[in-house]
């Protein structure tokens, strides 16, 4: 694969990590418009999953082929990897803000060792305990450095790396037999289902009869530039890319999600919380670069 090959490929994986961080800065806008977690966490998934079905015609080879004893696997991945996942990551987003939510999100490397430690009986190697040490140092740095972080929204920015991890440790072998747009779509349809009911629809209704241009960026960064076309971009990406390389590039979702907390958002961090950020996003950068990931990113990750 020559370099110009390459090039490109990084480009459409950054353009994805970009796309995806920009979810922060889209839920805290709907949150302050007067929506509740649950239903920003419905808007963005039921959303995605109304201009998925458009794809529908395409995935019918695949449907065909569904084994009914997946279907149990799909259901909890898709529970805890997407829906448990937004609602965790939304969550930590409102109560301690774009930058560091992300930061917590991104302890998903080190929470896929231990998951599959219990559940899959994978050895820890030494590597992967020294990651966990710099990931707790980087949490610690970050609690430290403002003695009025709100700890209800640390415990979800962590939850959200445990979902985010426990997608693929759950569906380990489903993801090496189905394609990432099917794993995409069950997972939005099976989420959607179960956050339907919880979706405070007279806040829906209430914004719409007030929307403004602000709400109207702010949904479509949510659904389309949030979800669908990093989605997109990085699948794509990766044909021109080894999934360890994409790995690295991904790097920029933090970054960004950190740089338009900073510039609309109007948050502060003190510089124990810039390098707490700073060691957390490292471990995700060092799990690949040191050797082989714990789990294949192209796989595991390619989900958001």
């Amino acid at each position: 694969m020559n370099t110009q090959s390459q090039w490109f490929g990084a480009l459409l994986v950054i353009m994805g990590a970009v796309g995806w961080g920009t979810l922060g800065i889209a839920s805290t806008q709907l949150a302050n418009a007067g929506l509740s977690n649950s239903s920003v966490t419905g808007l963005r998934i039921v959303g995605t999953f109304i201009c998925l079905l458009a794809f529908l015609p395409f995935l019918n080879k695949v449907l065909r082929t569904l084994q009914f004893q997946d279907i149990p696997k799909l259901v909890i991945q898709s529970l805890l990897g997407m829906l448990g996942m937004t609602f965790c990551y939304f969550n930590a987003v409102q109560h301690v803000g774009p930058a560091i939510a992300v930061a917590l999100l991104y302890t998903a490397p080190i929470w896929s060792v231990v998951l599959s430690f219990i559940f899959l009986k994978e050895r820890i190697t030494l590597k992967s305990m020294m990651l966990t040490l710099v990931a707790v140092s980087g949490v610690a740095c970050m609690m430290l450095g403002d003695n009025q972080l709100n700890m209800t929204g640390v415990l979800f920015g962590l939850a959200s790396g445990i979902c985010y991890a426990a997608y693929g440790v759950i569906g380990k072998d489903i993801i090496d037999h189905y394609s990432p747009t099917f794993l995409l779509f069950s997972s939005m349809m099976v989420s959607a289902l179960a956050i339907f009911p919880f979706i405070h629809f007279q806040e829906i209704e209430s914004l719409v009869s007030n929307i403004d241009f602000n709400i109207v960026i702010a949904c479509i960064l949510l659904i389309v530039f949030g979800t669908l076309l990093p989605f997109a971009l990085y699948t794509y990406g990766l044909k021109y890319l080894k999934a360890s390389q994409a790995s690295i590039y991904t790097i920029f979702e933090p970054l960004t999600a950190v740089i338009l907390a900073s510039l609309f958002a109007n948050v502060q961090l003190s510089n124990a919380q810039i390098f707490g950020v700073i060691l957390i996003i490292s471990v995700s950068l060092l799990n690949v670069i040191l050797g082989k990931a714990d789990l294949n990113p192209e796989k595991v990750y390619s989900t958001h």
